[in-house]
């Protein structure tokens, strides 16, 4: 049986965020669809966008909360969001591929290139932060592969792509090297949330089994990682989001 073991106090997240940029999330939105729908199955469509805009908000405030002071920081979010709905686009034109999931994916291929372009450019020249960002972009659709995407293993890097915050406002990835495992474990957490709202066979429940006791193995060091690096509310969310799987698994036979 899994046990929900007490997690250890956190600290508050600092209040010296960003000024929220919901608009901005509003207008992305907006360059996709124009204006609202109003047809049912297109008003599920654009809700779903609207609510992965604010999604991607809040993990790219996250992701970046060392960097909070940084003037660069506000546009790297920015960027980030931006991904973040291309990912849900892109998601539904795989998943369900009905002619306005394709129709929402052709349009919203700006937002892809136009984040590349934007973080890409933050390399400086020689061409490393350029290949980073390509292999966090590999690792990601791999972890998004229908075939291995349920893998409660999978799902840290499923969100891989939000490393391209830290990468890009460290301007380094030997900084970020040692801190990606802590990091990974803090986006697993985050996964774990939207794993829960489905249902789980016996095998998927089996293996989330065993993955919730590797992550529980692994919470103090890489809290100790979050926590020194600055990350206090990635570090939360990687604690909820244990909890909650956890006591799903109690809940669960």
């Amino acid at each position: 049986m899994t046990h929900v073991s007490a997690s250890p106090p956190l600290p508050a997240a600092s209040a010296q965020a960003p000024a929220s940029a919901q608009d901005r999330a509003a207008e992305a939105v907006a360059s996709l669809w124009g204006a609202a729908p109003t047809d049912p199955l297109r008003q599920r469509l654009w809700r779903r966008h609207a609510e992965a805009a604010r999604a991607g908000e809040g993990l790219a405030l996250h992701i970046c909360e060392p960097w909070w002071g940084d003037p660069r920081t506000p546009e790297v979010i920015e960027q980030l969001r931006a991904l973040w709905l291309y990912s849900r686009v892109l998601d539904d034109a795989i998943d369900e591929g009905l002619p306005q999931h394709r129709a929402l994916l052709l349009r919203a291929q700006p937002l892809l290139w136009g984040a590349a372009q934007a973080l890409g450019g933050r390399g400086g020249g020689g061409g490393g932060i350029e290949r980073a960002l390509l292999e966090l972009a590999r690792e990601s659709c791999e972890a998004n592969d229908p075939l291995i995407s349920d893998e409660p293993s999978a799902w840290g890097l499923k969100n891989a792509l939000a490393l391209a915050g830290p990468l890009c406002l460290s301007g380094d990835g030997a900084w970020l090297a040692p801190r990606r495992a802590a990091l990974l474990g803090a986006l697993w957490g985050v996964q774990a949330h939207d794993e829960l709202q489905r249902a789980w066979g016996p095998t998927e429940r089996a293996q989330a089994r065993l993955q919730a006791r590797v992550e529980r193995a692994r919470l103090d060091e890489r809290l100790t990682q979050l926590l020194e690096g600055g990350w206090r509310a990635l570090a939360r969310r990687y604690v909820d989001g244990l909890a909650a799987l956890e006591q799903r698994l109690l809940e669960e036979p």
